[in-house]
């Protein structure tokens, strides 16, 4: 298949999707029928559905440091002040984002108990990640490091494009409207946004989601048959992830088909690149 194919497809379903959604009432009625804040399916892959992205951004910057035997002195230092610091992040986000949603509209928050043993545990993960990572061999590990840069990259730029658009879109969320007259299609723009309420588009818990796909790109070249199961595996995480989005009432149809798509745009272009 060739590098372009991938972005063709992608793109073309995505447009699809999204010319299918600005008909009528299609986005509404489909996103209505959907909601069901009570489903387990919903809050399971609402809570735990960016969790894999957090584990890819903890892995590649894992490897980010132990591969840094054989650099210059100023690209191994560089190794340390980008490595430290994401890693940190990634081993907080594994443990918060789940306590985080899942107190999310609870009226007296997250129990205090957690807020205070929460930083603790990740300090000393992270330390143990560090320990890790300095004591081990890095010879090995030096041809994943191209990688996990390109994952880095990866998980980067769909939060800081996703964020934006979402700012500049100022489109209001499913759950914080109650009828059509205050629905908002996909393509008109209300921004800057006033608050969460009103970015809803596109989906960063979709496009986070996605980014699992990025792990695909740790795996060596040659085993083909393990790249491509964990590509599939990362797109039916991510369309599990999507469709908790909307059953939860978080967002509309198109706000978690246009999230997928950044992700998966910026995969392929990425991947390009690397290989």
């Amino acid at each position: 298949m060739r590098s372009s194919t991938p972005i063709f497809l992608t793109s073309a379903i995505t447009l699809l999707l999204l010319g299918i959604t600005a008909l009528g009432t299609v986005d509404w009625d489909v996103s209505r029928a959907l909601l069901n804040p009570t489903s387990a399916f919903g809050q399971f892959f609402n809570d735990y559905g960016e969790v894999p992205a957090a584990a890819g951004l903890f892995l590649a910057a894992w490897l980010l440091i132990a591969s840094r035997d054989g650099l210059q002195p100023t690209a191994h230092r560089l190794t340390f002040v980008l490595g430290l610091p994401l890693l940190g992040l990634a081993v907080w986000l594994i443990l918060y984002i789940p306590f985080h949603y899942a107190y999310e509209f609870d009226a007296t928050g997250m129990p205090a108990t957690y807020r205070r043993q929460l930083p603790l545990i990740a300090a000393a993960l992270w330390l143990t990640a560090v320990f890790c990572a300095c004591r081990i061999n890095s010879e090995k590990l030096r041809p994943y490091r191209r990688s996990a840069l390109t994952v880095i990259a990866l998980i980067t730029l769909e939060v800081i494009v996703v964020n934006l658009t979402k700012y500049v879109w100022g489109r209001p969320r499913m759950r914080a409207i109650s009828s059509f007259e205050q629905f908002h299609y996909w393509y008109q723009i209300a921004g800057p946004a006033s608050s969460g309420d009103f970015r809803s588009f596109p989906s960063g818990h979709t496009a986070n989601g996605f980014a699992t796909i990025g792990l695909s790109l740790l795996i060596p070249a040659n085993k083909k048959r393990a790249i491509r199961t964990a590509m599939a595996l990362a797109i039916i995480w991510g369309c599990c992830v999507a469709l908790s989005r909307v059953i939860v009432g978080a967002h509309f149809l198109s706000d978690v088909v246009a999230g997928g798509y950044i992700t998966l745009l910026l995969f392929f272009l990425l991947k390009r690149r690397l290989y």
